[in-house]
This record gives C-alpha cells, sequence and structure tokens, in this order.
C-alpha cells in the first residue's frame, strides 16, 4: 500500500464517520426539538389555566386540554 492509497483510504473512512455523526446530530436535533415544542405548548397550557379565576369547565374551554407528550412524538 503505498503513500496515496492509504490517503484515500483515510479520507474515505473520515467521511463515513462525518455521515455517521451527521445522521445520529440530525435525529438528536429533531428529538430536542419535539421537547422543546411540547415543553412551550405545556407552559402556555399552564400559564392560562393559573391566570384564569374560572372553574374547571371553563378553564377547559378557554385553554383547551393539558398537552400529552405522545401528541407531539411520532
Amino acid at each position: 500500500m503505498d503513500n496515496k492509497d492509504a490517503i484515500v483510504f483515510s479520507v474515505l473512512v473520515i467521511g463515513i464517520l462525518c455521515l455517521f455523526a451527521g445522521v445520529i446530530g440530525m435525529n438528536y436535533w429533531d428529538a430536542q426539538q419535539v421537547r422543546v415544542m411540547y415543553q412551550q405548548a405545556y407552559a402556555k397550557n399552564m400559564d392560562c389555566r393559573s391566570d384564569s379565576k374560572r372553574s374547571i369547565y371553563e378553564v377547559e374551554k378557554v385553554c383547551g386540554p393539558v398537552p400529552k407528550f405522545d401528541d407531539y412524538n411520532d
């Protein structure tokens, strides 16, 4: 194996590792975005409920149901 073959092999291995790292990174990013979206919706709903001076039935009509994580997770 001469020097050029070693360089090509190294570049190929590094490229494949970068591809795998990118795929894993994108999956992590997508999961984080889902969590953030759920947390924001939950916090907004809880703020609405805590600010409301209405009965529980009226709060459900005005604020809507409490968000569930399963609704945001595909």
